[in-house]
């Protein structure tokens, strides 16, 4: 389970089809058709600011009969034109014949084809833009942020890039000069390469080894690839540098994140490839074509060795001119280093996968950037090596200290979801599971998402039953009830029903497995619902109403 960056489900993990999920996840990963590319001609300045690890721009989002004033997020990596998040893509509407969705702001312009908008829940994290909107309320005064800018889009442009100014300005094709690039800038680098739906820059490392550098904008860390280097156990080098010269340094910038990064890029591609090779079986059974423009493609390669991927980190110590269609980069130093000694703590840990060196840096840096991101890599650590669930709590406490009040249930749910994801994990977690689910529902009272509660009352519920505690798993099962979320009314009868059957109470069971029946189950939980009545029928006495009962509330 290590580096699997527990988040949460956006929706109840037994309400998903195998099939359904294989899909969305596909689809998050694929290439986005043609006809959703943009083909367009506007940009300018637009103003930026970098929330939670992430560079937003604030923007005017119009058709000719709807408007918005939100921030939207600029993701060099995300491949789609435009993710909208679902209460805004349910709600946008267009005019009669209009075929775009214009993002502006004063003298900044441009246009989102509508064929290139998506709902958000396509992406691998579906809720991103409405957790960034909620957590950051305050920073973002109020002002909601909507979705995701991606590569189809912002390819067609050149960037200015100054974070420390929280400035951008993107220039269409042909506007920024080499000679005036080079002139204006405190280093001049040639060579940037365009491959597939990545860009590369060429940067130098060991006194002069040729390599590259991915753009990339949705993360903090800068990560070096470390299975290129010739000591690849320190995850350390010494002297990176911009270009093919020793001019400018990059290593001094920041401190590096050593991952095996080719393995990561190719694992995805065989998960993904693997994705893939079932939405096609699954549709060619349903007598329907696989869209071949959604079809994986290979990781993105440049001409030499990808050593590095930007981060935030790097990207902004600098004033940044890119044209990535004329293959040219300038770059201006606007601090003197972001590097950190926490951070150089923290990715020597994790990289390493050392519990007691990820403990130690949480005990020294509690309130360091890097916390949540270290209780998680601590928290897959101890599940893989067997730590107590008193030495998992307390690795949970370092995340729950940096968190406020209304974050602290949502957080430690997010934990719930992804260990109640699949059988082997419930099976395996299972003490973990109600430990973290009860030190959740500690702070519901404050949470401002408490719609989760009845999700984690009826996983923790689930695991007392695989405990055969009846008594326990019955009381959040009841407690679930009262917290209704009509779409798992079915559920909460359903597993009142286990509880009752398994308490003797074989009335009660009977109306409750007959009420889940009635509101609609999952396949697998209603063929065990309707097992469960037929044995039951051969028990209850002919005349016991509740052989007649398919519609009576909930039997506390």
């Amino acid at each position: 389970m290590k580096k699997s960056n527990l988040r949460s489900s956006s929706s109840y993990v037994w309400k998903i089809g195998f099939l359904s999920a294989c899909l969305l996840m596909f689809c998050s990963t694929a290439t986005l058709p043609q006809e959703s590319e943009s083909s367009i001609t506007y940009g300018g300045p637009v103003p930026i600011k970098v929330i939670g690890d992430r560079i937003l721009a604030r923007v005017e989002l119009q058709t000719e009969v709807w408007f918005k004033d939100t921030y939207v997020v600029l993701d060099y990596e995300m491949p789609y034109a435009f993710a909208l998040n679902f209460p805004v893509i349910r709600d946008l509407r267009f005019g009669e014949g209009e075929n775009s969705l214009k993002v502006l702001n004063e003298g900044f312009r441009m246009e989102i084809p509508r064929s290139g908008i998506v709902d958000e829940r396509r992406l691998g994290d579906p809720q991103m833009s409405a957790e960034l909107s909620g957590r950051y309320d305050k920073e973002l005064d109020q002002v909601d942020i909507v979705g995701i800018v991606g590569w189809p889009v912002l390819k067609s442009y050149g960037f200015t890039l100054d974070i420390q100014d929280e400035s951008m300005v993107f220039h269409p094709d042909g506007e920024l000069s080499m000679d005036e690039v080079r002139a204006s800038s405190e280093m001049f680098v040639a060579g940037v390469e365009t491959i597939g739906d990545s860009v590369f820059i060429p940067v130098n490392y060991d006194g002069g080894q040729r390599a590259f550098m991915k753009l990339s904008t949705n993360s903090y860390h800068t990560v070096l690839n470390r299975e290129i280097l010739d000591d690849r156990e320190s995850g350390v080098v010494d002297e990176v540098h911009f270009g093919s010269d020793q001019s400018m340094k990059l290593s001094d910038m920041a401190a590096l994140y050593p991952q095996d990064l080719y393995m990561k890029l190719w694992d995805k591609y065989a998960a993904d490839k693997k994705i893939e090779e079932e939405v096609r079986a699954w549709m060619q059974e349903r007598g329907e074509i696989f869209p071949e423009e959604y079809a994986v493609k290979r990781p993105d390669q440049p001409s030499s060795d990808i050593l590095l991927v930007s981060g935030l980190s790097v990207l902004s110590g600098y004033r940044i001119v890119l044209d990535h269609r004329q293959g040219f980069l300038g770059l201006t130093r606007t601090v003197n280093s972001n590097y950190t000694d926490a951070d150089h703590q923290f990715y020597m840990a994790t990289s390493a996968d050392d519990e007691e060196k990820l403990f130690t840096f949480l005990e020294e840096n509690r309130e360091d950037r890097n916390v949540e991101e270290a209780v998680a890599d601590l928290i897959d650590l101890g599940i893989e090596s067997g730590a107590t669930v008193e030495r998992q709590l307390e690795a949970l406490q370092f995340g729950l200290d940096t968190s406020s009040d209304r974050r602290r249930f949502k957080y430690v749910a997010d934990f719930v979801f992804q260990l109640y994801e699949t059988p082997e994990s419930r099976d395996k977690n299972s003490d973990l599971i109600v430990s973290f689910g009860e030190k959740a529902l500690e702070d519901v009272a404050t949470s401002d998402q408490p719609r989760l509660r009845q999700h984690v009352q009826l996983m923790v519920g689930d695991r007392y039953f695989a405990r055969n505690d009846v008594e326990k798993a019955w009381q959040h099962f009841l407690n679930a009830a009262f917290n209704g979320d009509p779409d798992l009314e079915s559920f909460v009868r359903y597993n009142l029903g286990r509880a009752y059957e398994a308490m003797g109470k074989e009335s009660r069971a009977y109306v409750n497995y007959a009420k889940a029946l009635e509101e609609g189950l999952p396949p697998d939980e209603t063929e065990k619902a309707s097992e469960a009545l037929e044995r039951l029928r051969l028990r209850i006495d002919p005349d016991d109403p509740a052989l007649e009962a398919t519609t009576s509330k909930v039997d506390s």
